[in-house]
């Protein structure tokens, strides 16, 4: 299950790709925890994906600076 509408469409392409993904996962690095919309599993490799959707919405822009700046604290 996914929250929106726009995150279904990416788990669709993800299913349709045969892309093994979990949706908000828990990210542990550093003793923090990182919530990533999706965690993607592929021919043994992981990646985080952040659908960015709204970002002209000043609280969802406001959530996704503080979290990206979170993110690029981290080497992963």
């Amino acid at each position: 299950m996914v929250t929106t509408k726009s995150e279904v469409f990416v788990a669709n392409i993800l299913d349709k790709m045969e892309i093994e993904y979990y949706y908000e996962e828990p990210l542990d690095v550093s003793g923090k925890t990182y919530i990533p919309d999706f965690t993607l599993r592929y021919q043994g490799k992981t990646a985080y994906l952040e659908h960015l959707g709204m970002l002209r919405n000043k609280l969802n822009k406001k959530h996704w600076d503080k979290k990206k700046a979170n993110y690029k604290r981290v080497v992963i």
